[in-house]
């Protein structure tokens, strides 16, 4: 019935895409995988959701893996889109997004919550294996989402390849880009997270291991990066680039980072 008590079982490709047509506004629709999927048949992957509007959706993996995802979508590149509601217990393994776009991007959701601190969004036990996010454009990257406001992150990892490429020149804008995250903006806590592979942007500045920036209060707390950084404009960091308040405890780096 699409409850919590009684989500919806994806069994396969075809129910895993017939997710965006059960959804719903104003309401949070719960489903949950009952096997591994293997998304290597699909081609052009449209996020479930490309409008920032109250469609509310938890997505349960159930411990199971989606393996091949790729994603080159021209708005919200990424598998959800915009998350209003939560992902859990879940693994991609050899997902690449791709985008040229100017949206914030990111492999598992491009943008989580809302901008007016109304609708909450949350990722929970979400795992990226041998990931690639990949954008030309200047805007928000991240390893698992490129925006936030009113997210949570917690128990989450990235291993791979994050990047901005291109050869755009120097901006004073903080094009922010992160191995979880590329921009908090507020409400948002970042806990439990793990991060490696390579971060790189060719322009942009504020790009960090965990998360690339944060001009509001946040608490980073039990996180860690392997993460190597190559930066081509300044504000770079192991855990965070530009960070503007709160408190980041019992974090570690084992980084090389050049800028």
């Amino acid at each position: 019935k699409g409850s919590e008590n009684d989500p919806y079982l994806i069994k396969n490709l075809e129910e895993l895409d017939n997710v965006r047509h059960l959804i719903s506004l104003n309401t949070h629709t719960h489903f949950k995988l009952a096997a591994d999927i293997d998304m290597s048949g699909v081609k052009e992957w449209i996020p479930y959701v490309t409008v920032n509007e109250p469609y509310g959706i938890v997505f349960d993996g159930d411990g199971h893996k989606i393996t091949n995802f790729t994603c080159t979508h021209n708005k919200w590149a990424s598998f959800i889109g915009v998350l209003h509601g939560t992902v859990r217990n879940l693994t991609f393994e050899d997902a690449t997004v791709t985008t040229t776009a100017t949206y914030p991007c990111g492999v598992v959701s491009a943008w989580v919550g809302n901008n007016d601190g109304t609708l909450q969004g949350s990722l929970e036990n979400v795992k990226v294996v041998r990931g690639k996010m990949s954008c030309s454009a200047l805007t928000q990257i991240g390893g698992l989402a490129g925006r936030s406001c009113e997210g949570t992150f917690i128990n989450c990892s990235f291993d791979g390849v994050v990047e901005r490429t291109g050869a755009a020149a120097y901006s004073s804008t903080y094009y922010a880009t992160g191995g979880i995250l590329g921009e908090a903006i507020s409400g948002v806590v970042i806990k439990g997270c793990s991060t490696s592979g390579t971060l790189t942007t060719a322009a942009g500045r504020a790009c960090g291991g965990i998360l690339g920036l944060c001009s509001n209060a946040l608490d980073i707390t039990d996180c860690s990066s392997s993460m190597n950084i190559s930066a081509r404009d300044d504000v770079a960091g192991g855990i965070v680039g530009y960070y503007g308040n709160g408190t980041i405890s019992g974090c570690h780096v084992k980084s090389d980072i050049t800028v």
